[in-house]
């Protein structure tokens, strides 16, 4: 979804039905408006670069045809680190609310990896497994982060992708 003066976008992409996203806020209030001044007024080329390369590339990994070119989990994982890293946003909103930084760096087997949603302070995993036992692991993990910062966590969910994307009103 993209938006743009007063509209609202959708972009219909075909996700891959075996990467489910983990869902997780903690219980910490951090306003948009604090979340948007802890950022640089200006930011260098490279670092403007790095993270076009990496959103270009981001509808890519959750195709279903990215898993024919890297049909070993780990390379998807290893790409799909390397996919979300930013160097712009995450690192300084990281410092407003505890336990992110931690969520994000988080690795283990069927984690892909995971990103700060918008401002914060939710957090989603993308996780490819089939094993429950495994994605009750990873989203205990991932809670933890932040319950070790003692923080309470106010939601903890698996949601799937659908191919039309999410419209207006929707929650999750």
């Amino acid at each position: 979804t993209s938006y743009g003066p007063g509209k609202m976008y959708q972009f219909p992409h075909e996700f891959d039905k075996r990467i489910k996203m983990l869902v997780v806020t903690p219980n910490i209030n951090v306003s948009t408006q604090e979340a948007r001044s802890i950022l640089p007024q200006k930011i260098p080329l490279h670092t403007a670069v790095f993270n076009m390369q990496r959103a270009v590339a981001l509808p890519s990994i959750f195709s279903p045809t990215f898993r024919k070119f890297h049909p070993a989990i780990e390379k998807r994982q290893e790409i799909f680190q390397e996919v979300l890293k930013d160097v712009w946003h995450q690192s300084h909103r990281g410092s407003l609310m505890p336990g992110v930084v931690d969520a994000l760096n988080l690795r283990m087997p069927g984690l892909l990896g995971s990103i700060l949603s918008g401002a914060g302070p939710t957090v989603l995993s993308f996780v490819e497994s089939e094993s429950e036992e495994e994605l009750v692991k990873i989203q205990k993990m991932v809670e933890r982060s932040f319950i070790q910062c003692g923080l309470e966590i106010v939601k903890s969910c698996y949601v799937e992708f659908n191919s039309e994307g999410l419209m207006e009103g929707d929650e999750i």
